[in-house]
């Protein structure tokens, strides 16, 4: 049983070195170091998007349709919620009023 540990020691000890990887060489500094450059500063001035449309007072007739409900949302497959407006033959239609505000 001795024997045997100190072959198995020996075999480690042995077969280690081997087992290791060589290390890669570290990169060569630059001959120069870099100047010190300010870091990118947003322009204040600048106009993002679309200019906003001037919206008016208006009303239209329209019909509402809520969102949907995606699939999976403690449905079946292939199946889904409907509101009880979904379920009537005829969708009455509403008016929609919009009025800006300033």
């Amino acid at each position: 049983m001795i024997m045997r540990a100190a072959l198995f020691l020996m075999a480690i000890l042995a077969a280690g070195p081997a087992m290791a990887e060589a290390l890669p060489l570290p990169p060569v500094p630059p001959a120069q170091v870099p100047g010190a450059r300010a870091a990118p500063v947003p322009d204040p001035d600048a106009i993002f998007g679309l200019p906003a449309e001037t919206q008016q007072t208006s009303v239209e007739i329209r019909n509402f349709q809520p969102p949907s409900y995606t699939p999976g949302m403690a449905f079946t497959p292939g199946s889904r919620f409907r509101t009880p407006e979904e379920r009537r033959p005829i969708q009455t239609p509403g008016l929609s009023l919009v009025v800006p505000l300033e």
